[in-house]
């Protein structure tokens, strides 16, 4: 189970895979789904290590807000 919340701990995303999934994997839908309920507004991200990585990095980045 992936689950994004916010500062305060309401849900903001959750997502519910099979246990053999890489949590690496989620980064994109996650930061989708938190993108489309903030609306593009998320630009922080505090993370478990198994989301950490460069390519992890680079696909949170595609999904973040808008440049302004």
């Amino acid at each position: 189970m992936h689950i994004a919340v916010d500062t305060l701990g309401h849900l903001l995303a959750l997502k519910v895979t099979a246990a053999d999934q890489v949590d690496r994997t989620q980064v994109v839908a996650l930061a989708e789904a938190v993108q489309q309920v903030t609306g593009n507004t998320g630009e922080l991200a505090y993370v478990d290590q198994d989301y950490t990585g460069q390519a992890a990095a680079e696909a949170a980045q595609q999904h973040g807000p808008p440049s302004r």
